[in-house]
C-alpha cells in the first residue's frame, strides 16, 4: 500500500499527529483595560479593547484574528504594548477678538477654558467649558461679536481653523482641523439672505472621541420632531439655534428607511439591541398624525430588503414591528464584510422604483420626504465609498437649496472602535442648527438614546390619549385629559379634554343651575405650574337628558343621555400635564390604537367596545371612500373650536 495512504488512514486514531487548527495568541492584555472576543481564539474572532471612563485603549481599539493564526494590527504600531491612555480635550489654535486660558497643548479630563472678549465685543456661547471623559468640551462655542456683519460672527470652533472673516449674504468661510483631530460638521458655511450661516457647525475632535446620549438624544430627537411636526420641550437651546422646524402637512407622507448593519462584527445580542431599538423608533413615529411608509434593509457584505416602502405593509406599524422582530441573525452568517454602499444604493433603487410608479414630475412623488437612519458599527470596507451612492439619492430627489429639507441622512455608529468620523460625517445631512451623525459608546448608549428621544408623553403638540406611565408620573400626568369642573366654592363634577378648547362632561352636573358664569374649569395638576382655571364660554347640554324619564318604570334615576360638552374661554396649552383624550372615529384614535389607516368605524367600536354593536349596524367608513358608488366619508377631526 501506497505509504501516504497508511499515514492518513493512521491519522484518524491518532488525533495528535493531525494539524490543529490554528488560534491566536492569548497575550493580548491591555495595561489598565480589560478585552472581549467575539468567537474565543479562532481565526474570525474579534478582540475589542475596553477602557475606563477617561481612558481609551491605545494603539488600538480592536484586532482581528486571521486565518493564519495572527492578530491583524497596524505595521506601525506592532512593538507597542495596548496601554489605556488618559483621555485629552484639544486646545483652541485661534480665538478672535478676545482671550483664553490656559494654554496648553491639550487638557486633562476636568481641566477648563476660560474665554473673555476685548472692548466693543460681547461673548456668546459659554464662557468657561469643561474637558469632558468622552474627549469633548462641554458647552458652546465662544464667540466673540460686535454684531456688525449681516450674519453673525460663526466663530472657530476648539482646535480648528478658520478662513473667511467677512459675513454679508453670500460669503463663505471654510474650516479645518489641526495636527490629527478629525472634522464633523461643514467644512464650507455660507451666509444666507436670511442672516443664518447654512449647514453645521463644525467641530473638530479627537478620533477616539464619541457623544454622550445625554448629548445625543436632544439633538437626534429635536430633529426627529422637527421633521414630524412636532415640538420637543426637552429641547433647552433658544429658538434661533434650533434652525429649521420641518412640517410634514397632516396629508404629507414620510418615508423612513432603516439600514441595520449585520456584519460580522455585530454580536447577535448587539444586533438584538439594533432591532429592538429601531422598533421603538417605528413604534413612536407612528403616533405621529402623519402617513408613513417603513423601509428595513439589514447588511453586511451584501444588503436583504426585509420590507420595501413599495409594499402596503410598510405602512401598517404591526407589520413593521413583527417584521423587525422577526429579522434572524444569522441572514447574513457568510458575509462578513460591511458594505455600506449597496445598503444605500438599495435605497436608491427603491426610490427610483417609487419614482417610476408614482411618474417623476406628479405631487406624489415630490411631495414625499425620506429619510434614512444608518445604523452600524464600522466603517465600510466592502463596495468602495459610500459616498457616490448618497449622491445619487440627493440626485433622484432633485435636493438642492429648496428641496434640502425632503431628506435626512442620519449616520450612527455605536462603539468607538472601528467607526470612522470622517465617513459619518460624509454621509450625515449638513442642516441648520442640527447634528445627523453620532457615535455613540456602546449599544447600551443606543438604547437609552431611543427610549426617550422621541418619547411622546413629554411632547406638546395636540396628540391625544398619551399619558406619562413612568413612575415618577403624578396622576395628572398619567391622565392629562381629567379636569374638574365646579362653581367658585367646591368641586361638582370632572371631564375630559376632548381638544384644547372643548370638555366633554356630564349633564346632570347642570341640573340644578343654569348660570355658567361663576363656574371654573380646572385643567393640569391645581397644585403645581401646570394648573390652571378657565371659564366656560357656552354649554352644549344634551336636550334629551332627563334623569326622572323612567320614574313610572320603577327606576328613580335614569343616565341615559348623561352628555355636555363645554367650550372654553380660551384654548389650553398643551403640556405633559394637559392632552386631548381620542374620540372614537377620528384620525388621532386611530393612531392611538395602532390601526391600519384604512381603518373603519366599526373597527374602532369592535376594538374598544367588543360585542356591543349589531353587525347591521351602519358605520361611516374612516379616511377611506367607500366601494360600489357610495360617495366618500370625509376624515373625521378635531377642529379645536
Amino acid at each position: 500500500m501506497d505509504p501516504l495512504m497508511v499515514v492518513l488512514c493512521l491519522l484518524p486514531l491518532y488525533p495528535g499527529l493531525a494539524t490543529a487548527a490554528p488560534s491566536c495568541p492569548q497575550n493580548v492584555n491591555i495595561a489598565g483595560g480589560s478585552f472581549t472576543l467575539s468567537n474565543g481564539w479562532a481565526p474570525g474572532s474579534i478582540l475589542t479593547y475596553s477602557c475606563p471612563l477617561g481612558y481609551y485603549p491605545f494603539p488600538v481599539a480592536s484586532r482581528l484574528c486571521n486565518s493564519n493564526g495572527q492578530w491583524q494590527i497596524p505595521r506601525a504600531t506592532r512593538s507597542t504594548k495596548p496601554v489605556c491612555k488618559p483621555v485629552r480635550c484639544p486646545a483652541p489654535v485661534s480665538f478672535e477678538n478676545g482671550v483664553y486660558t490656559p494654554r496648553l497643548g491639550s487638557h486633562p479630563v476636568g481641566g477648563n477654558l476660560t474665554f473673555e472678549c476685548e472692548d466693543g465685543f460681547t461673548l456668546r456661547g459659554s464662557p468657561v467649558r469643561q474637558c469632558r471623559p468622552n474627549g469633548m468640551w462641554d458647552g458652546e462655542t465662544a464667540v466673540c461679536d460686535n454684531g456688525a456683519s449681516h450674519c453673525p460672527d460663526p466663530g472657530i470652533s476648539v482646535g480648528a481653523v478658520r478662513t473667511g472673516s467677512r459675513f454679508g449674504p453670500g460669503d463663505k468661510v471654510r474650516y479645518r482641523c489641526s495636527s490629527n483631530l478629525v472634522l464633523t460638521g461643514s467644512m464650507e458655511r455660507e451666509c444666507q439672505d436670511n442672516g443664518v450661516w447654512s449647514g453645521t457647525e463644525p467641530i473638530c475632535r479627537q478620533p477616539y472621541s464619541y457623544d454622550f446620549p445625554e448629548d445625543v438624544t436632544p439633538a437626534l430627537g429635536t430633529s426627529f420632531s422637527h421633521l414630524l411636526g412636532a415640538t420637543n420641550p426637552t429641547q433647552t437651546k433658544k429658538t434661533e439655534n434650533v434652525g429649521r422646524k420641518i412640517q410634514i402637512q397632516r396629508s404629507g407622507h414620510l418615508n423612513l428607511y432603516l439600514l441595520l448593519d449585520a456584519s460580522q462584527s455585530v454580536s447577535e445580542e448587539d444586533f438584538g439591541v439594533f432591532k429592538r431599538s429601531a422598533s421603538l423608533l417605528v413604534d413612536r413615529i407612528f403616533s405621529f398624525e402623519i402617513n408613513i411608509s417603513v423601509a428595513i434593509i439589514t447588511f453586511a457584505s451584501k444588503p436583504k430588503i426585509i420590507m420595501s416602502v413599495l409594499k402596503d405593509k410598510s405602512r401598517d406599524v404591526t407589520e413593521v414591528v413583527h417584521s423587525l422582530e422577526n429579522i434572524n441573525y444569522k441572514d447574513h452568517e457568510n458575509g462578513t464584510g460591511t458594505n455600506i454602499y449597496e445598503a444605500l444604493n438599495s435605497v436608491y433603487i427603491m426610490m427610483n422604483n417609487q419614482m417610476q410608479n408614482l411618474g417623476m414630475n406628479t405631487m406624489a412623488w415630490q411631495e414625499i420626504r425620506h429619510a434614512i437612519i444608518l445604523l452600524t458599527d464600522g466603517k465600510s470596507n466592502m463596495g468602495g465609498s459610500p459616498k457616490p451612492a448618497v449622491d445619487n439619492i440627493k440626485e433622484i430627489l432633485n435636493i438642492k437649496e429648496k428641496r434640502k429639507d425632503y431628506l435626512d441622512i442620519y449616520a450612527i455608529g455605536v462603539g468607538n472602535v472601528e467607526v470612522d468620523w470622517r465617513e459619518l460625517n460624509e454621509l450625515g445631512s449638513k442642516k441648520d442648527g442640527e447634528r445627523h451623525a453620532f457615535i455613540l459608546k456602546d449599544t447600551e448608549a443606543l438604547s437609552q438614546v431611543f427610549e426617550h428621544m422621541l418619547d411622546v408623553s413629554q411632547l406638546t403638540d395636540t396628540i391625544c390619549g398619551v399619558g406619562n406611565m413612568s413612575a415618577n408620573a403624578s396622576a395628572q400626568e398619567r391622565t392629562p385629559w381629567h379636569v374638574t369642573i365646579k362653581p367658585k366654592s367646591h368641586e361638582t363634577c370632572r371631564g375630559a379634554l376632548i381638544s384644547d378648547q372643548w370638555v366633554l362632561t356630564a349633564a346632570h352636573c347642570f341640573s340644578h343651575s343654569e348660570d355658567h358664569s361663576l363656574w371654573r374649569v380646572s385643567v393640569g395638576d391645581p397644585n403645581s405650574q401646570w394648573g390652571k382655571e378657565f371659564r366656560i364660554e357656552k354649554a352644549v347640554i344634551s336636550s334629551e337628558f332627563n334623569v326622572s324619564a323612567k320614574k313610572h318604570q320603577g327606576i328613580p334615576e335614569f343616565y341615559g343621555d348623561d352628555i355636555a360638552l363645554l367650550k372654553l374661554d380660551q384654548k389650553v396649552k398643551m403640556s405633559t400635564h394637559a392632552r386631548p383624550i381620542c374620540l372614537p372615529c377620528t384620525v388621532g384614535a386611530n393612531l392611538a390604537l395602532r390601526r391600519h389607516p384604512g381603518s373603519t368605524c366599526r373597527d374602532h367600536v369592535d376594538k374598544l367596545y367588543p360585542g356591543c354593536l349589531p353587525r347591521q349596524s351602519h358605520v361611516p367608513q374612516l379616511d377611506q371612500c367607500q366601494r360600489g358608488g357610495d360617495r366618500p366619508v370625509p376624515l373625521q377631526r378635531d377642529q379645536g373650536g
